[in-house]
């Protein structure tokens, strides 16, 4: 079983194949080596087929994602964190709900909250205050929450106004701020918050954008594409132009490069430097695998990539990074594992702190590129 959904979706109906993680184990796994580890995140309930790890905190120590039956059939969100595991957001009756971001200590999760047969709407959750829904704008129908501040004083999403959207950006007490959309467009859709909550991006009508409270929504130059990650300060997005996977450095836009083989390519994530970004990589049979792009290193499988650390992939294929932790050391994501869709936590040495990540692992990448 396969289950891939958008980054950032615009309703839970939107889900489409593409993007974040899925699926864990039916219990805890992970292999390690000299500190590098990866890790099978599990499921919520015994029956429940699927996990999906979408978010990592700034430590790398707390995760955000989703478990279920199917892909509307018993979704409800869950917190991993290392030593403990998974934490179950709660059973909801009647309520299908996803988890899509975390803050920087991974006390608070952001997602989508969304009673069967209904409207979905943004929320804030606690472990001791439990679900906290968010207000769309004035005369809004529905809304999802995408991202959130380290600090969790901001939240990122959208507003729904039948089957028109708004980029919001919510408050410390829940009170949703329209960002507007760009000139001649009429949407505009919320993805990711820088961790200083200075800065937004998403798309408008299609066209990337970075909102910040002193220039507003601004367009990133591209050919066609999104904005799907931020950096902590805002200077580096992460996204597509394209069909190439592309990242923004002070608005200045580099297309990166493709893994061989591979003709599509999306990046979902980036570091809180904004030197490492990760995302997938698609042949023209759409077989996925997760890469992640540096400027040391250009594009990197992760499939070749980690095993150049001693990590034990045997019957894994990863397919996507959908978070990078601040330092660059924690990456999530979606594969999978003996035929069944897994989520996934991996430490790793920093990127260009160590040589042999420049020169062994690129060169072992090489020799074994599937």
């Amino acid at each position: 079983m396969a289950v891939h959904t958008v980054r950032s979706p615009r309703r839970l109906s939107g889900f489409t194949p593409a993007a974040l993680g899925i699926l864990a184990v039916w219990g805890l796994a992970s292999t390690s080596a000299l500190g590098q580890t990866l890790t099978n995140l599990g499921v919520l309930s015994g029956n429940h087929q699927w996990s999906q790890a979408v978010a990592v905190s700034g430590n790398g120590q707390h995760v955000a994602g989703n478990s279920g039956l199917g892909l509307f059939n018993q979704m409800r969100g869950f917190r991993w964190s290392q030593g403990s595991g998974l934490t179950d957001m709660g059973i909801v009756p009647g309520v299908n709900y996803v988890a899509l971001g975390i803050s920087n200590d991974g006390s608070v999760i952001t997602g989508d909250y969304q009673p069967v047969g209904g409207a979905s709407t943004a929320f804030r959750w606690t472990s001791g205050s439990g679900f906290q829904l968010l207000s769309s704008l004035p005369g809004g129908d529905g809304s999802t929450a995408t991202g959130i501040s380290s600090d969790a004083q901001f939240i990122a999403g959208s507003s729904y106004s039948g089957p028109g959207s708004r980029a919001v950006r919510w408050n410390g007490v829940g009170t949703p701020q329209d960002l507007g959309v760009l000139p001649g467009a009429l949407n505009s859709t919320a993805n990711a918050i820088s961790g200083n909550g200075t800065t937004v991006v998403g798309d408008s009508d299609f066209a990337p954008f970075v909102w910040t409270q002193a220039g507003g929504m601004q367009p990133l130059p591209t050919t066609g594409g999104t904005a799907f990650a931020v950096n902590f300060d805002g200077s580096v997005v992460a996204g597509a132009d394209g069909s190439s996977a592309a990242r923004w450095n002070n608005g200045v836009l580099q297309v990166l490069p493709n893994l061989p083989g591979t003709s599509f390519a999306e990046a979902y994530a980036v570091s809180g430097s904004g030197l490492l970004t990760g995302g997938l990589s698609a042949d023209d049979d759409f077989n996925f695998s997760a890469t992640i792009w540096s400027d040391a290193l250009g594009a990197v499988n992760l499939n070749t990539y980690l095993p150049t650390f001693g990590i034990d992939l045997t019957g894994w294929n990863l397919e996507v990074c959908s978070a990078i932790s601040f330092d660059g050391n924690t990456l999530v994501g979606q594969g999978t594992f003996n035929g069944e869709t897994r989520g996934w936590h991996a430490t790793i040495p920093t990127p260009g702190a160590a040589a042999v990540l420049g020169i062994g692992g690129l060169i072992a990448a090489g020799r074994r590129r599937r």
